[in-house]
């Protein structure tokens, strides 16, 4: 006597299931979803999804501290064009406003580095911005010398110095900042 039995509804969806997650040459079910290729796919999707979550805030981060920094030096020179005499020279009885932008950028700078150092940021550019910090607070030093300046021969050898630090390698590290975060070149635009 050959003895049947009766599947029950549950009994039926299982073996619909386990059916389903075997593999067949055309048909992927479940056991697509475990090849050594799905699993490095979705290993790579899981990593990357947080770590391009991490650059975007780190994106938004930085331009958020830096952004018044550069439109301080933006609102300098637009100081400097005014008192433009043509060929690189200025008239120095803009002086007194030179010295006040540079106190201001030096505030502003010092209060970005603060930031930089002490925010955490993606591996990939944690390097670039411990290097742009200290940069910077090389910048920052030079930036309150030239606000000290009282006269045209402290003014020169101030700026002087100022212009040879910005002239350092380290002065490009920012631009590389910018690649690795996807951010555009700073606006004047970014300002307003």
């Amino acid at each position: 006597m050959k003895r049947t039995r009766e599947l029950t509804p549950l009994a039926f969806i299982a073996f619909l299931l386990v059916s389903s997650c075997s593999s067949t040459p055309g048909r992927q079910g479940q056991a697509g979803l475990t090849s050594p290729e799905t699993k490095a796919t979705l290993a790579t999707t899981s990593a990357s999804l947080p770590e391009q979550e991490d650059l975007t805030n780190a994106a938004k981060l930085y331009a958020k501290i830096v952004t018044p920094v550069n439109c301080s030096i933006d609102a300098y020179r637009a100081i400097e064009q005014r008192y433009s005499l043509g060929n690189n020279q200025v008239d120095m009885s803009g002086l007194p406003e030179f010295v006040a932008s540079f106190a201001e950028r030096a505030s502003l700078r010092q209060t970005a580095i603060e930031h930089l150092v002490r925010a955490t940021w993606p591996e990939k550019v944690r390097g670039d911005l411990d290097s742009l910090a200290l940069f910077w607070a090389g910048v920052q030093k030079s930036e309150v010398a030239v606000s000290k300046s009282t006269d045209i021969g402290t003014w020169n050898a101030s700026a002087s110095v100022y212009s040879q630090l910005l002239a350092a390698p380290d002065a490009g590290v920012s631009k590389i900042i910018r690649i690795k975060l996807n951010l555009p070149e700073f606006s004047a635009t970014d300002c307003q």
